[in-house]
């Protein structure tokens, strides 16, 4: 009888509401995970490929990751998206009774169409949005490729000659020769430009019956000359040690170190460059291709790197027989005297297997109180080849600049 009269005095009305509430919340948390799933395919398509069917989904980092995205990289559409969110659920709260209505009528429709939505996108995504994931893997290997590539290949550019410089010797004659050679023709050398200006002025006295007026006017006429400067040996010689590396029409030797240094590296951007290309086929590289870095070679590598060394040293000396034209010299240079009194300034480029030496007779006009006979000195030496080494491995240079 007490069991009787609570529940007749208790009401049950929000428990029959609770499976109209499950289909609502239902119909709505599918329509909303279609139309995130569908919209963020297709932007997307290789996030949402690792997020459904690389178990994405289960990983907090993989979501933190996703949001930190739009945060740093774009915040203003997180905040927008933020924003139309909330409008979109006032508006959805505003109008909840026809739109309720809408949705008891036809939740298991609703439900139905948008299972099957997301079926159909994540099978889509799992198919088709491998091959993005193809494009963006070896996008980001390109990039960061062509990054290492252009790092390695700073050690293989000349470096460019660059003002103010203190030289020691200069050739100016040799210089403007050669400067007025790679000069534009028909370069503007003057412009004249002028300009007309007035001024006037006007008095006047006015009465009843008479009138009366005084004017003036006066013109003057400024003139503005603009001529090009003329540079000098110095700076003419600047351009055309910066032009000839620039268009490779010279080289710049230091020691055998570093020419080896710049095979080696020229070699490595080819074949990496190969590699790069590889990378924008219809399949994907196998990275197994790519050469293990071992901690310690193997005697086969070792005797293929001794190979390649020997290769390499035949290719630097085929280069020195055939040496010619003009060529720049950066290295520790030891001064002598010769018999006739010049100063002969000697860098010694290789050691072995062949000695090879740059050899320059500096002009007595070369005249400077740090270089003495016997005394050591880096300097860099621009001038024209005269002959390739001799028995001796002398390659003897006519010095242009000295600096």
């Amino acid at each position: 009888m007490v069991c009787q009269r609570l529940r007749a005095g208790m009401n049950f009305e929000w428990f029959e509401k609770i499976p109209t509430a499950v289909k609502r919340a239902l119909s709505c948390i599918g329509v909303v995970a279609f139309a995130y799933l569908a919209i963020g395919s297709l932007v997307f398509p290789e996030w949402f490929h690792s997020l459904l069917w690389d178990k994405g989904y289960s990983s907090a980092e993989y979501w933190s990751g996703g949001l930190e995205f739009w945060t740093q990289e774009h915040p203003e559409l997180f905040y927008f998206g933020t924003a139309a969110f909330f409008v979109v659920l006032y508006l959805a709260f505003r109008y909840r009774s026809p739109l309720f209505r809408i949705i008891d009528r036809l939740d298991g429709w609703i439900f139905a169409i948008s299972l099957l939505g997301i079926i159909i996108v994540s099978l889509a995504v799992g198919r088709y949005a491998s091959s993005f994931l193809f494009m963006g893997s070896n996008a980001a290997q390109i990039s960061a490729m062509n990054s290492a590539l252009e790092q390695v290949a700073v050690y293989g550019r000349p470096p460019t000659i660059e003002a103010p410089i203190d030289f020691h010797y200069l050739d100016s004659d040799r210089i403007k020769a050669l400067y007025s050679q790679i000069e534009p023709e028909l370069v503007e050398q003057q412009r004249t430009v002028g300009g007309v200006g007035s001024i006037s002025g006007k008095v006047g006295v006015k009465a009843e019956a008479v009138e009366a007026e005084i004017g003036a006017n006066k013109q003057s006429t400024t003139n503005s000359t603009y001529q090009r400067v003329t540079f000098s040996s110095e700076r003419q010689c600047i351009e055309v040690m910066n032009y000839l590396l620039r268009t490779n029409r010279t080289q710049y030797y230091t020691d055998d170190e570093r020419w080896l240094n710049e095979r080696t590296t020229t070699d490595f951007i080819q074949k990496y460059s190969q590699l790069i290309k590889g990378m924008y086929a219809a399949t994907p590289i196998s990275l197994e291709k790519i050469p293990e870095i071992k901690p310690a070679p193997s005697k086969e590598e070792q005797a293929t790197t001794t190979l390649r060394l020997k290769q390499y040293q035949d290719q630097m000396n085929t280069e020195m027989k055939s040496l010619q034209g003009m060529v720049i010299v950066d290295g520790l240079f030891t001064v002598t005297r010769s018999s006739q009194g010049n100063l002969e300034l000697t860098e010694s480029f290789a050691e072995k297997p062949t000695k090879i030496f740059f050899k320059s007779v500096a002009p007595l006009a070369f005249q400077s109180s740090r270089i003495s006979p016997g005394s050591k000195v880096r300097l860099r030496v621009f001038g024209t080849v005269l002959h390739p080494p001799d028995e001796q491995g002398n390659i003897a240079l006519r010095p242009i600049a000295i600096f």
